[in-house]
């Protein structure tokens, strides 16, 4: 357990129950303790952060296997020496901006894909795209009682929610390496966080 302690704090959508979590040494929040566990105990991967401005380990380390890992709540894959990244691989990110406009434009199984390429501008350098995200909204629960009732089928109030983040929404999407092989571990991380960064 030396990779991860378990902490606990009061829950803040309710005081009375507690959330019991983990983290890594540096006190970066890792997920439940079966989480870490399973990637600690069982599996010998030390988890960080893919970048200092997250607040969730989504990459690590395992010294046995020599390869750098990159998950989400939805996979976990390994990268070391000699690991490849092709077209079509989680990993793969591509290396030029008219890529990413499509990559970009068939989120979704191409769903608006022509309101989506219209979002994009390619930057000056050519390094990446920049995209003026439309309005992507949602019916959501208004609060934790309303969830309550949802789950008990009763009433509930809801609320409008913005996943993109309200109007003028501008996120920034870099270019990758497109297909590649990892020559060092250095490398093998960059996969494992390109990895992560696909599948969260």
């Amino acid at each position: 357990m030396d990779g991860y302690q378990i902490k606990t704090k009061p829950n803040d959508l309710d005081p009375e129950i507690d959330f019991t979590f983990a983290v890594n040494p540096n006190g970066h929040y890792i997920g439940n303790p079966e989480t870490a566990a399973w990637l600690c105990d069982e599996r010998g991967i030390a988890p960080e952060l893919a970048s200092p401005n997250h607040g969730v380990c989504s990459i690590g380390f395992c010294e046995k296997e020599q390869k750098w890992y990159g998950w989400s709540h939805r996979a976990i894959f390994g990268f070391g020496v000699g690991s490849k990244v092709a077209k079509g691989d989680c990993a793969y990110v591509p290396d030029n901006p008219e890529e990413l406009i499509e990559e970009h434009a068939n989120w979704l199984d191409g769903k608006d894909a022509e309101q989506r390429r219209a979002e994009c501008q390619i930057l000056e350098d050519r390094s990446g795209i920049r995209i003026l995200h439309s309005p992507f909204l949602i019916e959501a629960v208004a609060s934790i009682d309303d969830l309550a009732a949802a789950m008990e089928g009763e009433d509930h109030e809801t609320e409008t929610v913005d996943l993109h983040g309200g109007e003028n929404a501008v996120s920034i999407q870099k270019c990758g390496r497109g297909e590649w092989v990892a020559q060092n571990l250095e490398d093998a991380k960059q996969m494992a966080i390109d990895f992560a960064e696909s599948v969260g």
